[in-house]
């Protein structure tokens, strides 16, 4: 393989369209550069190997972006990051390489194919794909001079058959990845809406991996389930490189972010000693059951502004059923201390959890309307691949689908799979009454008003009021 020159490997992220397509409140859709693309890109430039970055979601016409730049550049490799539902549009773009250049070789990545490396293979036409972590395993395929024997991936043979390398451990210390290289993105072209930011682009930043909880509608093909942290020093210097690099505002993309309070504190304080004045938030949410106010104090004043939680459920039973690990009391006191310290508050919850019933759906409803949270997403619950839900919907004969652009977490799932308890009628009538009975409150109505005026974010707060599937 070519190494140093500067159309060796080309990234693509497909666009996600689709996937939002259904979301009820449209002006709540993230708009960020993914992160996976350049945490693996940095990997393959410390290898010598010349990448780029396309974005599929900043061109009208993705497919034809693609293949423009296939054309012109002649990359050895292209490598596409694959989310379940965004499938089709995965086919797609491995068509369009595959019309435009027959050397070209196309390796894909990413929680669906970890979860489903040979079906993904078989299904795709891919030539490889790397399983877990890419960060080595990605440069070491393309530098291989024998694919099939790389550790983490598994490879296409010329005459069709499939074979996979040895397992590959996961990285045990993240302070020796590089950094991110988001030099790769145009950051002018992103714009993250005032309603998920203070202030535009925002950007991921990933401080830990691995998560030890078992809910059964999480998949660990990536990552596992040994928790793995950057050191606060490391974390910090990678923020400092994203502000550098034009990000004004940051997000941590972590399972479990706040695992160990002790490391979290840790980068709070590296943060404030270095007299670094930025807006950050844990958008992918923290757990509820390792917070105390004087840690989420410090947090505020390091320059966290809101805390995210996975509360899922209002039902302790549900939530016991889906193995999350945490408790409503629990919750309650997180909340109540999120609120002490001064954070503004969001709450994710899902319905269709396994064992669902429509008092349960009452009772989470009736639960987000207690916390009184500051906002709260619910979304519908989806078998992924990889994941113990999937496995079992699978094993009783419920699943319907395996056409993977259905498994969408804002749309109906009625085609994807048959719920244990309820029908999807009542599920879909109790997932529109979650967003009506809370953000209709008058109550709600008012504190909202006033924190738009004082944080001038009315114009934001009305559009996404008017652009709200009611």
């Amino acid at each position: 393989m070519k190494r140093g020159k500067d159309d060796g490997v080309l990234l693509v992220s497909p666009p996600f369209t689709s996937f939002y397509r259904g979301v009820p409140i449209r002006q709540g859709v993230p708009y960020s550069p993914t992160l996976s693309l350049p945490t693996v890109a940095a990997g393959l430039i410390r290898r010598g190997f010349g990448t780029s970055i396309l974005d599929g979601n900043l061109h009208d016409d993705p497919l034809a972006a693609v293949t423009d730049a296939v054309r012109r550049r002649e990359p050895d490799w292209v490598g596409i990051s694959v989310v379940t539902p965004l499938w089709n549009e995965v086919l797609a773009i491995v068509e369009a390489v595959r019309q435009t250049s027959a050397r070209t070789r196309i390796v894909l990545g990413g929680p669906h194919v970890s979860a489903m490396p040979r079906e993904s293979l078989q299904e795709s036409g891919a030539d490889a794909i790397v399983i877990g972590e890419g960060d080595e395993t990605l440069a070491d395929l393309v530098a291989a001079a024998e694919p099939a024997a790389v550790p983490g991936a598994a490879v296409r043979l010329p005459g069709g058959d499939i074979v996979f390398g040895p397992e590959r451990p996961c990285v045990t210390d993240l302070d020796s990845l590089p950094l991110p290289a988001w030099e790769l993105y145009d950051l002018r072209r992103y714009h993250t809406t005032e309603l998920l930011s203070r202030k535009s682009p925002a950007g991921w930043i990933e401080t830990s991996r691995g998560c030890p909880f078992g809910c059964v509608y999480c998949s660990k093909h990536t990552f596992g389930r040994n928790f793995r942290a950057k050191s606060p020093g490391r974390v910090v210097d990678e923020m400092a490189a994203m502000l550098a690099h034009g990000f004004k505002e940051i997000h941590i993309a972590d399972d479990c972010f706040s695992f160990k309070p002790d490391r979290v504190r840790g980068i709070c304080e590296e943060i404030l000693r270095r007299n670094m004045s930025f807006p950050w938030a844990p958008v992918t949410g923290i757990r509820v059951d390792n917070l105390d106010v004087e840690l989420l104090r410090l947090m505020r004043r390091a320059g966290c502004y809101r805390v995210y939680f996975g509360i899922e459920s209002g039902s302790d039973e549900i939530l016991k059923r889906v193995k999350k690990g945490i408790s409503l009391d629990k919750v309650r006191r997180a909340v109540l201390a999120s609120r002490e310290a001064g954070l503004e508050t969001f709450g994710f919850f899902m319905i269709a959890l396994p064992g669902e019933t429509e008092e349960t759906m009452r009772q989470t409803r009736r639960f987000a309307r207690e916390l009184d949270l500051d906002m709260a997403k619910i979304s519908i619950t989806i078998p992924l691949p990889g994941t113990a839900l999937y496995q079992e919907i699978e094993r009783e004969g419920r699943l319907l689908t395996k056409h993977w652009s259905e498994y969408n977490l804002y749309r109906p799932a009625r085609t994807v799979y048959r719920h244990d308890t309820l029908d999807w009628d009542v599920i879909e009538k109790h997932y529109r009454l979650f967003y009506r009975s809370f953000y209709l409150r008058p109550g709600y109505a008012l504190r909202r008003l006033r924190y738009a005026l004082r944080n001038r974010t009315l114009l934001t707060d009305l559009r996404a009021l008017f652009h709200t599937d009611w």
